[in-house]
């Protein structure tokens, strides 16, 4: 910082010598076009809510656990305490020490490797048999195959509403009973987000500090991000994967997760939903401003 200010004095102090002015040069007209806020917020809403056509949109309920492994104590600890800083700022009930996680953090020399033999070893926790809990077996086998440096995946359950009982049918159990009765604007029927597996590669996120690597956690721990999406148009930390620019969550991220974790999510159909979750995001002033600062989760960034 000194260097800098001393190179920017100089340059003010020592003015070049005055030309002679010259004739104005015609330019093109410049067209700068942008697109609506509302615009792309649908557009996120797509990618980040609507993961799945077969899925509503889903998140925690209440409690949060957050727990890593195979990490360095140091690095371990501050991946689950910025994680459940960013679960206590959107509202939610952060688990303390020795709760049991349903969110796990998982490093490894190579990750798809580690989550083959995850899924091929523990193979029902991923998919547990239920209707409406995870996305499609070709999205399974994106998340064993993928070549991100950092890969998850999401197992929600539908419940009733009114009891928090399971609404959907396990294997070798007997089919669920709802108490409360629907009507064609409103569903009774929620979905919670049951646990989130994040693998991270860290041979594959060398140059990154612990701020964006935990930031980009919560991000996808929180909400049903789609694992194959380009995120590079937002001002997200979505976007660290092709831009490591990014310290850290955006205002952009924060809108959204405190839009996700305060609307109701009442509707029907995910149309209703998503309309819902964009009416708060526009209702906090999300504007299109670009290379917004990262934020601190427990900061409004309103």
């Amino acid at each position: 910082m000194f260097f800098a200010a001393l190179a920017l004095a100089g340059a003010l102090t020592a003015q070049p010598p005055q030309q002679a002015p010259s004739s104005p040069t015609q330019v093109d007209d410049i067209v700068v076009a942008g697109r609506p806020v509302g615009e792309q917020i649908r557009s996120f809403l797509d990618d980040v809510a609507l993961p799945d056509p077969n899925l509503r949109v889903a998140r925690f309920h209440n409690n949060v656990c957050v727990g890593a492994v195979n990490m360095r104590g140091e690095m371990a600890q501050y991946v689950v305490d910025r994680i459940s800083d960013v679960g206590d700022a959107i509202g939610l009930e952060v688990g303390g020490p020795g709760c049991k996680p349903n969110v796990l953090v998982i490093a490894a020399d190579d990750g798809a490797a580690f989550a083959k033999g995850l899924v091929d070893s523990r193979r029902r926790a991923f998919v547990p048999g239920g209707s409406g809990m995870v996305r499609t077996y070709a999205a399974l086998d994106r998340f064993q195959n993928t070549d991100a440096g950092i890969r998850w995946w999401h197992v929600s359950m539908p419940v009733d509403a009114r009891s928090g009982a399971i609404a959907t049918r396990l294997p070798g159990e007997d089919p669920p009973f709802v108490t409360g009765a629907g009507s064609r604007l409103r569903s009774e029927i929620r979905n919670d987000i049951n646990r989130v597996i994040i693998i991270l590669d860290f041979n594959k996120l060398q140059g990154l500090n612990s701020r964006q690597i935990a930031d980009f956690a919560a991000m996808v721990a929180f909400s049903q991000v789609d694992l194959d999406s380009d995120f590079s148009g937002y001002d997200s930390i979505l976007s660290l994967m092709s831009d490591r620019e990014y310290e850290g969550m955006s205002e952009w991220d924060m809108a959204y997760l405190k839009a996700l974790y305060s609307a109701e999510l009442t509707g029907v159909s995910k149309t209703q939903q998503r309309g819902e979750i964009a009416a708060l995001m526009e209702r906090a002033q999300v504007g299109p401003r670009a290379r917004r600062k990262a934020v601190d989760a427990a900061v409004d960034p309103s």
